[in-house]
Protein backbone atom coordinates (compact mmCIF):
# COMPACT_ATOMS: atom_id res chain seq x y z
CA UNK A 1 0.00 0.00 0.00
CA UNK A 2 2.85 2.24 1.12
CA UNK A 3 4.46 1.88 -2.89
CA UNK A 4 1.48 2.59 -4.63
CA UNK A 5 0.79 5.27 -2.21
CA UNK A 6 4.48 6.91 -3.24
CA UNK A 7 3.51 5.67 -6.66
CA UNK A 8 0.31 7.48 -6.69
CA UNK A 9 2.37 11.03 -5.45
CA UNK A 10 5.09 10.93 -8.33
CA UNK A 11 3.01 9.70 -11.13
CA UNK A 12 0.39 12.80 -9.55
CA UNK A 13 3.16 15.67 -9.44
CA UNK A 14 5.11 14.50 -12.19
CA UNK A 15 1.65 14.52 -14.88
CA UNK A 16 1.77 18.38 -14.58
CA UNK A 17 5.63 18.49 -15.70
CA UNK A 18 8.35 16.44 -17.54
CA UNK A 19 11.52 17.28 -18.85
CA UNK A 20 12.51 17.49 -22.17
CA UNK A 21 15.50 14.77 -21.52
CA UNK A 22 14.88 11.85 -19.95
CA UNK A 23 14.48 13.03 -16.60
CA UNK A 24 11.42 13.92 -14.71
CA UNK A 25 12.09 14.96 -11.20
CA UNK A 26 9.76 15.91 -8.53
CA UNK A 27 10.85 17.59 -5.00
CA UNK A 28 8.44 17.71 -2.88
CA UNK A 29 10.25 19.18 0.17
CA UNK A 30 11.47 22.52 -2.57
CA UNK A 31 7.96 22.37 -4.75
CA UNK A 32 10.47 22.08 -7.49
CA UNK A 33 9.17 20.00 -11.00
CA UNK A 34 11.15 19.62 -14.32
CA UNK A 35 8.92 21.05 -16.83
CA UNK A 36 10.68 21.45 -20.59
CA UNK A 37 13.94 22.47 -20.03
CA UNK A 38 13.66 24.11 -16.25
CA UNK A 39 12.24 23.65 -13.09
CA UNK A 40 8.58 24.97 -12.33
CA UNK A 41 6.78 25.24 -9.09
CA UNK A 42 4.80 22.08 -8.45
CA UNK A 43 1.74 23.59 -6.51
CA UNK A 44 1.53 26.87 -8.73
CA UNK A 45 0.84 23.92 -11.82
CA UNK A 46 -1.81 21.99 -9.48
CA UNK A 47 -3.26 25.67 -9.03
CA UNK A 48 -3.32 26.57 -12.42
CA UNK A 49 -4.67 23.24 -13.63
CA UNK A 50 -7.12 22.71 -11.17
CA UNK A 51 -6.16 19.69 -9.88
CA UNK A 52 -6.14 18.89 -6.27
CA UNK A 53 -2.93 18.49 -4.56
CA UNK A 54 -2.05 15.11 -3.05
CA UNK A 55 -4.25 14.06 0.14
CA UNK A 56 -3.54 14.43 3.46
CA UNK A 57 -2.94 10.80 3.04
CA UNK A 58 -0.55 10.76 0.44
CA UNK A 59 2.11 13.23 2.78
CA UNK A 60 1.11 11.24 5.67
CA UNK A 61 2.33 7.90 3.95
CA UNK A 62 5.47 9.98 2.17
CA UNK A 63 6.15 11.32 5.83
CA UNK A 64 6.24 8.22 7.59
CA UNK A 65 8.11 6.28 4.92
CA UNK A 66 10.66 9.08 5.02
CA UNK A 67 10.72 8.83 8.85
CA UNK A 68 11.16 5.43 8.27
CA UNK A 69 14.43 5.53 6.10
CA UNK A 70 16.16 8.83 8.21
CA UNK A 71 15.37 6.36 11.37
CA UNK A 72 17.61 3.58 9.06
CA UNK A 73 19.94 5.51 8.02
CA UNK A 74 20.82 6.74 11.40
CA UNK A 75 20.96 3.16 12.76
CA UNK A 76 23.07 1.89 10.17
CA UNK A 77 25.53 4.72 9.62
CA UNK A 78 25.31 4.87 13.40
CA UNK A 79 24.27 8.35 13.58
CA UNK A 80 21.34 10.77 14.96
CA UNK A 81 19.76 13.73 14.37
CA UNK A 82 19.41 13.18 10.56
CA UNK A 83 18.00 15.64 8.57
CA UNK A 84 16.64 15.59 5.07
CA UNK A 85 18.38 18.10 2.99
CA UNK A 86 17.48 19.10 -0.90
CA UNK A 87 17.11 17.55 -2.88
CA UNK A 88 14.59 14.97 -1.90
CA UNK A 89 12.81 14.18 -4.78
CA UNK A 90 11.35 11.64 -6.98
CA UNK A 91 12.24 10.49 -10.21
CA UNK A 92 11.08 9.12 -13.35
CA UNK A 93 13.28 8.15 -16.36
CA UNK A 94 11.75 8.15 -19.55
CA UNK A 95 14.26 6.51 -22.30
CA UNK A 96 12.42 7.05 -25.65
CA UNK A 97 13.53 10.78 -24.95
CA UNK A 98 17.75 11.54 -25.60
CA UNK A 99 19.39 13.79 -22.76
CA UNK A 100 19.16 17.49 -23.43
CA UNK A 101 21.75 18.40 -20.95
CA UNK A 102 24.39 16.80 -18.57
CA UNK A 103 22.16 16.64 -16.04
CA UNK A 104 19.73 14.47 -18.33
CA UNK A 105 22.95 12.02 -18.65
CA UNK A 106 22.01 10.07 -14.80
CA UNK A 107 24.37 6.95 -15.97
CA UNK A 108 27.82 8.85 -15.56
CA UNK A 109 29.72 7.70 -12.49
CA UNK A 110 29.43 10.37 -9.56
CA UNK A 111 29.86 10.77 -5.91
CA UNK A 112 26.93 12.55 -4.31
CA UNK A 113 28.56 13.88 -1.67
CA UNK A 114 30.88 15.53 -4.61
CA UNK A 115 27.79 16.42 -6.30
CA UNK A 116 25.67 17.58 -4.08
CA UNK A 117 27.21 19.05 -1.14
CA UNK A 118 24.52 18.49 0.99
CA UNK A 119 24.36 14.84 1.02
CA UNK A 120 26.44 13.13 3.83
CA UNK A 121 24.26 10.01 3.50
CA UNK A 122 22.20 8.86 0.46
CA UNK A 123 18.91 6.58 0.54
CA UNK A 124 17.53 5.45 -2.65
CA UNK A 125 14.10 3.90 -2.64
CA UNK A 126 12.80 2.10 -5.36
CA UNK A 127 9.26 2.03 -6.61
CA UNK A 128 9.57 0.13 -10.35
CA UNK A 129 10.64 -3.17 -10.98
CA UNK A 130 13.38 -3.09 -13.23
CA UNK A 131 12.34 -6.33 -14.97
CA UNK A 132 9.07 -5.47 -15.78
CA UNK A 133 8.11 -1.53 -15.51
CA UNK A 134 11.28 -1.00 -17.41
CA UNK A 135 14.98 -2.20 -19.01
CA UNK A 136 18.08 -1.23 -18.42
CA UNK A 137 18.57 1.24 -15.35
CA UNK A 138 20.80 -0.64 -13.43
CA UNK A 139 23.16 1.30 -10.50
CA UNK A 140 26.27 0.38 -10.12
CA UNK A 141 28.98 1.14 -7.75
CA UNK A 142 32.59 1.04 -8.97
CA UNK A 143 36.02 0.73 -7.67
CA UNK A 144 38.25 3.70 -6.44
CA UNK A 145 39.29 4.05 -10.27
CA UNK A 146 35.81 4.63 -11.36
CA UNK A 147 36.38 1.94 -13.76
CA UNK A 148 35.19 -1.56 -12.50
CA UNK A 149 31.75 -2.17 -11.17
CA UNK A 150 31.69 -3.76 -7.70
CA UNK A 151 27.91 -3.95 -7.52
CA UNK A 152 25.02 -3.85 -9.46
CA UNK A 153 21.81 -3.15 -7.99
CA UNK A 154 18.43 -4.08 -9.67
CA UNK A 155 15.62 -1.89 -9.41
CA UNK A 156 12.81 -3.99 -7.15
CA UNK A 157 9.75 -1.87 -5.79
CA UNK A 158 10.66 -1.79 -2.18
CA UNK A 159 14.55 -1.95 -2.01
CA UNK A 160 16.38 0.59 -0.57
CA UNK A 161 19.51 1.24 -1.15
CA UNK A 162 21.79 3.00 1.55
CA UNK A 163 25.34 4.62 1.17
CA UNK A 164 27.71 6.72 3.32
CA UNK A 165 30.00 9.67 2.30
CA UNK A 166 32.93 8.22 0.01
CA UNK A 167 33.26 7.08 -3.29
CA UNK A 168 29.84 5.16 -4.11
Amino acid sequence: AELAGLRAIAARGMALGGGDGGPTILDLQSGALSWRDKFIDVWAAFNASGTPPFTTRDVAVYADVVRRIRSLAESTFGVSGLHLTAPTFFSRHSGDRPPKTEHDEYWHVHVDTLQYGSFTYTALLYLADGDVDFSGGRLAFVDDRWERPLERVVPRPGKLVRRSPGGQ
